[in-house]
């Protein structure tokens, strides 16, 4: 699949404030709200609300003297790759002494697009909490626990006291699976 995206909104932010002779964030903070608003129907891919909101982008980028530099004027094609879980092909189970304990996926379990699925994991479970290492705040879920060729299970989220910046960084794809492969899950 190949998508035509807008000149990113970083980039606008950033002329944004070299533009702004006191940058407080209100300029940006306004651009937030304005593109996350209802009227663009939550930008779905090839939506109105998605080509509306790029023209927007775009209009602000102009007004801001950000000359073009896509494939395509403001666009630049990417591919992107789509990756799907055919839910009634799926099944979970938890096995223990031979007797299987179907889970309801959606309800009780689900499947994550994030990371590559294995067809089969014939492992332990342990119970991580939120699954979290963040030293900054000396806060560790895996310390004192053995995950060594084990399925983490994971709460999504994070302690209330963690600031949002560090939490949403540390709940991050990247971070969250190098902290997971650190302590010797293998899902």
């Amino acid at each position: 699949m190949t998508r035509r995206l807008p000149a990113l909104l970083l980039t606008m932010v950033a002329c944004t404030a070299q533009a702004a002779p006191n940058f407080d964030g209100k300029s940006w903070w306004d651009t937030v709200k304005e593109i996350s608003d209802d009227k663009y129907e939550g930008r779905d891919t090839g939506s109105k609300g998605e080509h509306q909101a790029q023209e927007y982008i775009i209009g602000k980028l102009k007004a801001l003297g950000v000359e073009a530099a896509g494939t395509n004027g403001y666009f630049q094609s990417v591919k992107l790759r789509t990756v799907e879980i055919d839910e009634a092909h799926c099944q979970l189970a938890l096995v223990q002494d031979g007797h299987a304990q179907t889970l309801k996926l959606g309800e009780e379990a689900y499947f994550s697009t994030r990371y590559p699925l294995a067809p089969k994991v014939d492992a332990a479970l342990v119970f991580v909490g939120y699954g979290l290492n963040i030293p900054e705040k000396n806060y560790n879920d895996f310390a004192g626990l053995d995950l060594k060729n084990k399925v983490a299970v994971i709460l999504t989220g994070s302690p209330a006291d963690v600031p949002s910046a560090l939490s949403a960084h540390y709940q991050s794809r990247a971070e969250r699976w190098k902290a997971l492969k650190a302590a010797g899950a293998i899902a």
